[in-house]
């Protein structure tokens, strides 16, 4: 049973690293394309609008997406009337808040009407919602044992139909291009819809609903300020440098950004697939599957993200002018920071999971405002005289106080027993 268990185990991350390398081999691409086709300062107001899109989502959902993951985990050994009043609520919560955000935004559109900044919010109101859809399903397939095809409809399928589009329609304006992004994401859901809704039938059949909306709201609500201030930090580019630096330096570190993100492959597989052994172990009070599952991930991220660390910093000009041209080569001294940055994130992702997992969202969001706060004040303070050099300090800064902070705490919790 432990060999098959474990055979089984493998297989799926197996299956998930390629729907992980393949997520991030069509971003990469489809970045590769933009930056060759639009100007540095068109590209930017394309990366613009997608970022800010995500963005919008990882904070407007109100942190209900990694309670999806940990609750829908679990709903195997839960009342089937509470999991069919989460599922209800999960949606509704959620997408209320999204669509509240969405109507800003196409109001601020409508106050430029005749500018470039109208189509960009517009495409913004749109692809927020939708994303929202396909980031919540997402949560559900990682959660119901499907972490492949997470992963493979929410985040290949729009990279890899965007892209395609492009490649045969050549340089179609920024606005046509984000409106390719749409329908790719729109794509995402609709396979999705179809993945999920036989899974889901058995606990919507239920006769009743458990509402637990205060509590459910409340472990959101940590999660929120945790998770809200991870995506703040990884879109502090997004945030800082179009308005205290220029537009150039925006491309030149997304571009390098999304070189050194190759480092997170790993950790990303690691966590679709054990997410929901965690928290199965943790309800169950296995704690000797808690220390087996931490020392294995720790050992494979070290595995697999210390080369490819040690490669983008042995070559960095030379890397970025051969995957976006001559007029990136100059990102390239932005590499090392980034890099270790990523290090230290990499290492971190499976002892962050390991909390969130096991009911400790309060020290998960805590340490992630205190890392929200340094490195905002790291960024906004130098950006007017470092510019790009100034966010990938403040990352850097912000991933070695989470690593540390989280390994340590997530230590402690496995010396107790994983409580």
């Amino acid at each position: 049973m432990n060999i098959h268990s474990n055979l089984k185990t493998f297989l799926t991350l197996g299956r998930t690293a390629f729907a992980v390398a393949s997520a991030r081999v069509f971003s990469l691409l489809l970045f590769i394309i933009t930056a060759r086709i639009f100007t540095p300062a068109d590209n930017s107001l394309f990366i613009y609008a997608i970022t800010m899109s995500q963005l919008l989502v990882q904070i407007g959902t109100l942190g209900w997406l990694s309670v999806i993951r940990r609750e829908i985990s679990r709903a195997e050994e839960t009342d089937a009337p509470a999991v069919k009043g989460f599922i209800l609520r999960s949606f509704q919560v959620p997408m209320a808040s999204i669509v509240l955000i969405a109507l800003v935004f196409a109001t601020i559109a409508l106050l430029q009407i005749g500018t470039i900044n109208f189509n960009i919010y517009i495409c913004i109101s749109i692809i927020t919602v939708i994303y929202s859809l396909l980031f919540i399903f997402r949560e559900y397939l990682a959660a119901l044992g499907l972490p492949a095809s997470s992963i493979l409809s929410a985040e290949t399928i729009p990279f890899a139909v965007t892209g395609l589009i492009l490649l045969s329609t050549g340089n179609a304006g920024v606005t046509r291009a984000l409106v390719y992004f749409s329908f790719g994401v729109a794509l995402g859901v609709l396979l999705q819809i179809l993945l999920v809704k036989n899974r889901l039938s058995k606990f919507l059949a239920a006769p009743n609903s458990l509402y637990k909306t205060a509590h459910w709201s409340r472990v959101a609500a940590f999660a929120l300020v945790g998770f809200g201030g991870r995506t703040l930090l990884d879109r502090m580019d997004t945030m800082v440098l179009p308005t205290l630096a220029s537009a150039e330096d925006l491309a030149m570190y997304n571009s390098a950004s999304r070189i050194s993100s190759l480092l997170i492959i790993v950790p990303t597989v690691l966590l679709l697939v054990f997410s929901p052994r965690l928290s199965k172990a943790f309800a169950m009070g296995n704690a000797d599957q808690l220390k087996r599952d931490m020392v294995l991930q720790t050992l494979l991220v070290g595995i697999g993200v210390l080369p490819l660390a040690a490669f983008l910093i042995a070559f960095p000009g030379i890397t970025m002018e051969i995957v976006f041209g001559t007029e990136y080569r100059t990102a390239g001294n932005l590499i090392n920071l980034i890099v270790l940055s990523q290090v230290m994130f990499a290492f971190s992702l499976p002892w962050s999971n390991l909390l969130l997992m096991s009911n400790g969202e309060r020290i998960y969001a805590f340490a992630h405002l205190i890392a929200l706060v340094t490195a905002g004040i790291i960024a906004f303070g130098l950006a007017d005289t470092l510019g790009a050099y100034a966010v990938a300090l403040a990352a850097t800064a912000a991933n070695t106080f989470l690593f540390v902070a989280f390994f340590l705490t997530g230590l402690f919790r496995l010396v107790d027993g994983g409580q």
